[in-house]
């Protein structure tokens, strides 16, 4: 092969290096491209009232947010509580805060309140509102789940890289599960310390000195009380698993039904059971299977007595789904979808209760270089709206016929 072939073959090679280096950033687009094709939802919907953000990217929250959770308080106002990133001298700086406002649209335009700083990733947070204050629990992780490098810039993220890892082996001590409590008066908050719970769900409150969380540890479904204004914790008992092979408890929520039952749905293995304690956590019935496959449950149960359980589908997390009950027993509604992005996927739905509807607050996240943000969608099932609605007007019907016959 003579010199001209060979630099022929150079340039050409040369020339192709540019489209080859764009080969995996293609595949990427085309694989996804094929998922949300795959995973279009086709689950009927709820009807939604309003959406809102609670937190999205700017200039005060570059990297976005992460665990995002809310509650409604005993007043009808509305709390939430999330974690967002931050670069202070030459480090990178996590908050735990905390948002209040008296109507759930609201919650992304009122003042934060820091709870907690540390170096570490604050994740699974959830707030609770007591008659002590309110009560804020989450995991301390050495990751960084919710920023991405690129969020901050890559020459700024390269220059941090060493010293949060540096600041992340100093603070190994505060990995793990911590709760704090935030005073009603507006008095500081209660210096955040680190507690035995695994508690990833909302705990029940059984009175004004008392929650009761049911949590996942090691496969088991453990129950345990926990104290106010102390904070202490105390095992209470476990909800035994059916004795079928191979079941382990990934994941556990409960709540406290009108009727003065506790209910608890539990992710064995990636199927969701249903057990009830008629004796505030000290006993609980066999678990019954709902044939739901899902993960990341929640259940929440609203004033009235109405009950929502809000979930993710395996292989569908562009959408979170939820079914309803009026109390919170054995009826539950069909599977209905709350929100939907082709553009996004979601993690760990939180509901609670919004005067005769349901708030779902969840962190939606979209590619590595886009930040995450926490999209509140106020909801109602449109199923049992129309039933509850036709079911008044057969009753006022048969009202007007007998006073006709009268």
């Amino acid at each position: 092969m003579d010199q001209t072939k060979i630099k022929e073959l150079i340039g050409f090679l040369r020339d192709l290096r540019t489209p080859l280096r764009l080969l995996p950033m293609l595949l990427s687009i085309v694989l996804t491209v094929i998922r949300r094709i795959t995973e279009q939802d086709e689950t009927p919907g709820v009807k939604v009232l309003k959406q809102s953000f609670l937190c999205r990217k700017s200039a005060q929250t570059p990297a976005g947010c992460a665990s995002p959770c809310v509650t409604e308080c005993a007043d009808g106002s509305f709390a939430a509580a999330f974690a967002y990133a931050d670069v202070e001298n030459s480090r990178i700086v996590t908050r735990v805060c905390v948002v209040r406002g008296r109507d759930s649209e609201g919650l992304g335009f009122t003042p934060r309140q820091t709870v907690y700083e540390t170096c570490l990733s604050p994740e699974n947070l959830t707030i609770t509102d007591t008659a002590h204050g309110l009560f804020l629990t989450w995991d301390n992780r050495g990751g960084r789940s919710f920023a991405a490098p690129q969020t901050f810039g890559k020459a700024v993220a390269e220059a941090l890289e060493k010293t949060t890892a540096e600041l992340r082996e100093a603070a190994c001590a505060d990995l793990g599960w911590h709760c704090a409590l935030i005073p009603k008066g507006g008095e500081k908050a209660m210096e955040p310390h680190k507690m035995a719970v695994s508690a990833a769900q909302p705990p029940i409150k059984l009175n004004d000195n008392e929650l009761l969380f049911v949590t996942a540890q090691n496969g088991k479904a453990v129950v345990t009380r926990c104290l106010l204004p102390t904070c202490q914790t105390q095992a209470v008992s476990a909800i035994a698993l059916p004795p079928k092979e191979n079941l382990v408890c990934l994941e556990a929520t409960a709540a406290k039904l009108k009727n003065g039952r506790l209910a608890a749905v539990l992710n064995l293995s990636g199927e969701l059971f249903y057990a009830f304690s008629d004796d505030m956590g000290a006993r609980w019935s066999r678990c019954s299977p709902m044939k739901i496959k899902a993960s990341a449950p929640n259940l929440c149960v609203r004033a009235d007595g109405a009950a929502a359980l809000s979930y993710l589908v395996p292989g569908k997390t562009l959408a979170i789904h939820a079914r309803t009950s009026p109390d919170g027993e054995q009826d539950w509604s069909e599977e209905r979808t709350v929100v939907a992005a082709p553009a996004a996927d979601f993690y760990r739905p939180v509901t609670t209760g919004c005067g005769d509807a349901f708030l779902t607050v969840s962190r939606q996240r979209y590619g590595a270089d886009r930040a995450p943000s926490a999209l509140l969608t106020r909801w109602i099932d449109p199923g049992r709206a129309d039933k509850e609605e036709n079911a008044e007007s057969a009753v006022q019907a048969e009202t007007a016929k007998q006073h006709e016959q009268n």
